[in-house]
């Protein structure tokens, strides 16, 4: 602001007069700024209640409109000593008889107590070589381990710490510690059942001394028995190798087609999107201003590209509703309600700014490159899981043209050296031998124990030194815990499982403990409290948005305050303006004719019959309603009551119909009241997913009406300044040239007062 230095002839205050002569343009100016100031405020409190409402709609109203939501059971059991019991939806009612014959066990191998040549007690930084009985025999020891399905041959040195060494075990897969104070290795398997239990052998004969000088050793031959059982059933069968081989391979395969389909439908939801999108821009007409910006012809045209949009999504929704979409169309459905989100913001489609290399900047754009990029990562992808099976996708005999599928079966695969089908062979052959390997030890090992005369000394410690065990025992001997499954008979039928989890036609099973002779009983019914809490915590969430809404309906005037000028501020406190402006942001949504009709909306649908199975039904028959009209307050009248409710003040003496509904009508208390969510639902939906140049998809009120009004403020504001200094520059010229005329008389009298002087 320039420094001006008037009135110094005329004596008059032309600031002041100057002011006063702009009044009426800055007090239209501070109109304007109020105005848009209270509708600052009405935007924050429909976003707010849109908020609540949209919460409400895509939460509670969209998941109780599904039946799954009310199909609640609950399962009890006669003794919680032996098991826990829960039921799922699925579950059959009624009552059931279970019986724990075993529970699961993690297979364990508790370490002999070690020692260290110098007598000192060892600790995780002592050297192998440090350990009592390890002296030449470290270097080179090996040690096999089979645990969480692989085998893995550890190498130890005489340089090799005990920590190295428990950090090796645990790569192997298993749980492993060096307990210092007791001076013994623990480990375990990571996970309970005989499937899941661990094996430990001596990989050579240092090995074979390092597992006896580390007291890890097996300690008898029974330890391994149950290994032997299973490699046996693996030499029973004279398939094995190609049986095991081509399992894999068909289940590796269909994981390859089961993921090439889904990225294959996610390049198809791109190129959909790409469509829509290109589509879009074409309809809207979009034009160069001639400063490189590209925006839409016209409203007209943007607002036939927005309908293109909506109307496909309408037509999609409806066959989806009918049941009659196809995969095809799902896929169409999501594309279009990808692109409607964005197309649907201003600032998403105006303005695109064409780049010197002929490419546009925008949010449209931007996702038109994202699907771009996507496609072409996805093919990536899929060509990276043919490379991975082998296969060669040109071949039509091995991949399918059109869908991508890989049709190559194993027996063709191993017959022309599939990469893939041969790496399966291999590992299975690898276990074939293997198993054969322990069970030939095996066979020598009991041979000898029960004809000592029949296999030679060296041909017994070999088939020791197979097995990874030992023949005698002492107080500092390892001892070995086989893992072993968990199982139950219920209802008379066995079940085993590697856990003491049971997950049986909707029931869930925890065993705890053995019930031996004993059995115990499981009762199945509907989940009353269950469905009774699902209904009640959708009707108080209801009564919290309704009384928000009539709350802001029917809030008192607050004719006579604006909001305040900086000046009136000053001369206010704090807590002043707060209450001013509290009182005209609690008033801005009275009488609102939107909010009325989502208001009237809720009550209607809410009040309307429903007929169930040919009968009429209302929430009255379950005791449900609203207060007294005469003795409830105006933002209560909409709340609803429970009959029976303990945690409300005003029904819960009187009778619990709605419980009582439950208990004996469970299936029709759930088709009523997920039909009223429904109709609720889609009540709402229509106000929310109505999209026009007003209002935004998801929007129950006029927003982008709203911001085109806050805009124009905008403008009128800037105008209003534009017009204040204007005219404050004309008036300060016209008293400057006052000013100096008055300066020239002044001279012309006093040079004439000079001369008669």
């Amino acid at each position: 602001m320039p420094i001006r230095l008037s009135g110094m002839q005329s004596g008059l205050d032309t600031e002041a007069l100057v002011s006063a002569m702009v009044l009426s343009y800055r007090t239209k100016k501070e109109d304007y700024e109020k105005a848009q100031k209270k509708l600052s405020w009405k935007q924050d409190k429909w976003k707010t209640i849109n908020t609540k409402i949209t919460n409400f709609y895509t939460g509670t109203l969209s998941s109780n409109r599904l039946t799954s939501a009310y199909n609640l059971k609950k399962a009890t059991i006669n003794n919680s000593s032996y098991a826990t019991v829960s039921a799922s939806t699925s579950a059959v009612s009624g009552t059931q008889t279970l019986k724990v014959t075993q529970l699961a066990s993690t297979g364990y191998l508790t370490g002999g107590k070690v020692s260290s040549k110098s007598g000192d007690k060892l600790t995780g930084t002592n050297k192998l070589s440090e350990v009592s009985g390890m002296e030449g025999v470290a270097d080179g020891a090996g040690i096999t381990v089979t645990a969480s399905g692989k085998t893995t041959t550890i190498t130890m040195s005489s340089d090799m710490t005990i920590d190295q060494f428990v950090g090796k075990l645990k790569d192997a897969g298993l749980n492993a510690s060096f307990d210092e104070n007791n001076q013994r290795f623990f480990i375990s398997a990571k996970s309970s059942g005989a499937d899941n239990d661990f094996s430990m052998t001596a990989a050579n004969s240092n090995g074979k001394s390092a597992m006896e000088a580390l007291k890890i050793q097996a300690s008898t031959v029974d330890t391994v028995a149950k290994d032997i059982t299973k490699y046996q059933n693996i030499l029973s069968q004279s398939d094995y190798v190609s049986a095991t081989a081509k399992s894999n391979y068909d289940s590796a395969i269909a994981s390859y087609n089961k993921s090439i389909a889904s990225l294959q439908d996610a390049n198809t939801q791109q190129k959909y999107q790409q469509e829509y999108l290109n589509k879009f821009i074409e309809l809207a007409e979009y034009t160069d201003d001639g400063n490189g910006n590209w925006n839409p012809k016209d409203a007209d045209t943007l607002a036939a590209a927005r309908k293109y949009l909506t109307d496909a999504v309408s037509d999609l929704k409806a066959k989806q509703t009918a049941g009659t979409i196809t995969d095809d169309e799902k896929l169409q459905l999501a594309a279009a309600q990808a692109v409607v989100s964005v197309a649907g913001s201003d600032t998403a489609v105006l303005s695109r700014t064409k780049n010197e290399n002929g490419t546009y900047t925008s949010d449209i754009d931007a996702m038109l490159d994202k699907a771009a990029s996507t496609i072409k990562e996805n093919e990536a992808k899929i060509a990276e899981f043919y490379t991975q099976a082998g296969v060669d996708s040109t071949d039509a005999t091995q991949v399918d043209s059109t869908t991508g599928k890989i049709l190559l079966d194993y027996d063709t695969a191993i017959a022309g050296g599939n990469s893939l089908a041969s790496s399966y062979q291999a590992t299975a052959q690898e276990q074939y031998d293997y198993a054969q390997k322990m069970v030939d030890a095996y066979a020598v090992v009991t041979k000898y124990q029960s004809d000592s005369t029949s296999v030679t000394e060296a041909e017994y410690q070999a088939a020791l030194s197979t097995l990874g065990v030992s023949t005698t025992t002492d107080a500092t001997s390892a001892v070995r815990i086989a893992g072993s499954n968990a199982k139950i008979e219920l209802n008379g039928a066995t079940f085993e499982n590697t856990t003491n989890n049971f997950s049986i036609n909707g029931l869930t099973i925890q065993a705890t403990a053995l019930t031996g002779n004993e059995a115990v009983t499981i009762t199945t019914d509907t989940d009353v409290d269950g469905i009774y809490d699902t209904i009640k915590d959708m009707f108080s969430e209801y009564n919290e948005l309704i009384k928000t809404l009539e709350g802001a309906y029917n809030a008192e005037s607050s004719k006579g305050y604006e909001p305040l000028t900086d000046d009136e501020k000053d001369a206010m406190s704090d807590d002043e303006i707060e209450k001013w402006e509290t009182k005209i942001k609690d008033s801005l949504l009275r009488r609102d004719s939107t909010l009325d009709g989502i208001i009237s909306t809720m009550k209607n649908t809410m009040l309307s019959s429903i007929t169930i199975d040919g009968k009429s039904y209302n929430l009255s028959k379950f005791g449900i309603s609203t207060g007294s009209y005469f003795s409830t307050s105006t933002d209560e009248k909409g709340v609803y009551h429970i009959d029976g409710d303990e945690d409300d003040s005003t029904t819960k003496g009187n009778s619990d119909k709605l419980r009582a509904a439950i208990a004996n009508d469970s299936e029709g208390v759930i088709k009523y009241f997920s039909q009223l969510s429904q109709n609720l639902y889609s009540a709402l939906g229509k106000k929310l997913r109505t999209s026009n140049s007003m209002s935004s998809y998801m929007s129950v009120y006029n927003d982008k009406e709203m911001a085109t009004q806050y805009s124009e403020y905008t403008k009128k504001i800037s105008d209003q300044e534009e017009k204040i200094s204007t005219w404050e520059e004309i008036y300060y010229k016209k008293f400057s040239r006052m000013e100096s005329a008055l300066a020239s008389l002044n001279a012309q009298s006093s040079s004439i007062s000079g001369l008669f002087g």
